[in-house]
């Protein structure tokens, strides 16, 4: 029997996720560095994301806390949950270098990083 989440996860076309926790956090991850959630914008509701992933609140929540952490994202009350601008993030974390290499960079970013 097919696990559910390895079905969403190969749905995607990238590489597969330990849990639901990380899974979260590489497609929004991706979303944001390939800019489908673009800087200053408040990606979605909690319930639409829940929807969307197909995750409960708890873990939405911790892949949300773990993104604000590496820079992605910030979280602010009576706001929600805003894409920070690119200088907040944390470059050199091996998941959002993942990411940007995984929507193939320009040749400006890789410059960036020396």
């Amino acid at each position: 029997m097919i696990e559910p989440s390895s079905l969403i996860r190969s749905l995607s076309g990238r590489s597969a996720a330990r849990n639901f926790h990380t899974f979260v956090i590489n497609e929004i991850g991706h979303g944001i560095v390939t800019g489908k959630f673009p800087v200053g914008s408040i990606p979605a509701s909690d319930a639409v994301m829940m929807e969307t992933y197909g995750v409960s609140r708890t873990v939405l929540r911790e892949a949300l806390k773990t993104l604000e952490a590496k820079g992605p994202v910030e979280a602010r009350p009576k706001v929600g949950t805003k894409v920070s601008p690119a200088s907040r993030w944390s470059f050199f974390d091996p998941q959002v270098l993942f990411w940007h290499f995984e929507a193939k960079p320009e040749q400006r970013f890789y410059e960036s990083l020396f």
